[in-house]
């Protein structure tokens, strides 16, 4: 679907209503339904509408155009008023109810907003076959835009990184001449087009996609503004490295930005600290955002020069390398042999004498 999916619905009416001047309350509900639903198409919330089911209206007529013909005398009256007022088109040309073989009315409808994206609707086998009186099946084809070809981002690709001989030598040993024996321009140049974009993706390195996009909660206009003149005054200083003008230029900004920076987080943090009692989801939001790591382990090499990815694996690995590190309790055993084996008692020093011990305050 172009831009917005397609509404699709299934309504059911009950059969044997009874003629009234005033609607029955399904007939209301089925009329607010219709309203709701052509508003999500008027609001663009959907590119299309598709409504079917068993309307139960065997004496409503249509015209030409899908529409119904109303008789204010007839049972169907506000249903047919209802569908009159959505504007919608009604698909089905052939009666799709049987009696005892033979088509008796129309009584399962397809309503649909553009009667241009819906193939004629077929008539297929009956849903029960060794029944007398039953319902056919329908089938009909919903045209729809093809969704349209990624195109070749070029911003995608770190071309600084990048082995240009490498890349030279693939068109090298392309086959050109099995390329050129088409004759359009067109499919030559699409040919070339793929060709180009395989040599890139094999020789040019990819730019690193940031995973969160989300601004912090102290960003604000001003700072994204002397972002902005940051960059764009770093790209003209590398362009031209002996400008003292633009080196003095961008070192004032970075300066700027700090100071922002640093200012708007403190008045962040301030007014955190101010609602702290009333809402205090804030500042623990803040502080578990401000404090989470969200790096971890790719890969571990082992002793034997073995890369290790799953992470398993790399727990595995981990906690044997922490078991490792850290000594094993003595057991309670070897403390109870060294207790009774122990009869050395120790004797303090004849040559030292309290007035040795220097405290910090002398």
């Amino acid at each position: 679907m172009p831009e917005a999916s397609a509404f699709v619905g299934c309504i059911y009416r009950p059969p044997d209503q009874i003629s009234s001047i005033s609607p029955s309350d399904l007939e209301t509900a089925i009329a607010t339904s219709l309203e709701f639903t052509t508003n999500l198409l008027r609001n663009r919330k959907f590119s299309g509408i598709i409504l079917m089911g068993d309307f139960n209206l065997p004496h409503a007529e249509w015209n030409e155009f899908g529409a119904p013909v109303l008789d204010v005398q007839s049972a169907c009256y506000h249903v047919g008023r209802a569908i009159s007022d959505s504007s919608l088109v009604q698909m089905v040309k052939e009666k799709t109810f049987f009696c005892n073989d033979q088509p008796s009315s129309l009584l399962d409808i397809v309503l649909v907003s553009d009667p241009n994206r819906v193939s004629g609707v077929k008539r297929g086998p009956p849903l029960d076959s060794n029944a007398s009186r039953y319902h056919c099946s329908l089938s009909f084809q919903l045209h729809s835009k093809a969704a349209r070809p990624q195109s070749f981002d070029n911003r995608a690709l770190h071309w600084r990184s990048r082995d240009f001989a490498a890349m030279n030598q693939f068109f090298k040993n392309h086959d050109w001449w099995r390329i050129s024996e088409k004759g359009s321009v067109k499919d030559l140049y699409s040919d070339f087009l793929h060709i180009f974009r395989e040599a890139s993706k094999s020789f040019v390195k990819r730019r690193r996609i940031r995973t969160l996009n989300t601004k912090p909660p102290w960003w604000n206009p001003e700072i994204a503004s002397l972002v902005r003149q940051k960059r764009r005054n770093f790209i003209r200083k590398c362009i031209d490295n002996h400008c003292e003008q633009l080196a003095s230029k961008h070192r004032d900004l970075c300066k700027r930005v700090k100071y922002v920076v640093k200012r708007a987080i403190i008045d962040y943090e301030l007014k955190l600290a101010q609602a702290s009692k009333s809402n205090p989801k804030l500042i623990y939001s803040y502080m578990n955002r401000h404090y989470s790591s969200r790096e971890c382990i790719a890969a571990l090499m082992d002793v034997n020069n073995q890369i290790i990815t799953d992470n398993e694996g790399i727990c595995d690995r981990l906690n044997s390398f922490f078991f490792s590190v850290i000594e094993q309790p003595t057991l309670r055993e070897v403390v109870k042999t060294a207790e009774s084996n122990f009869q050395v008692r120790g004797k303090p020093d004849p040559c030292f004498v309290i007035e040795d011990v220097v405290t910090p305050d002398m």
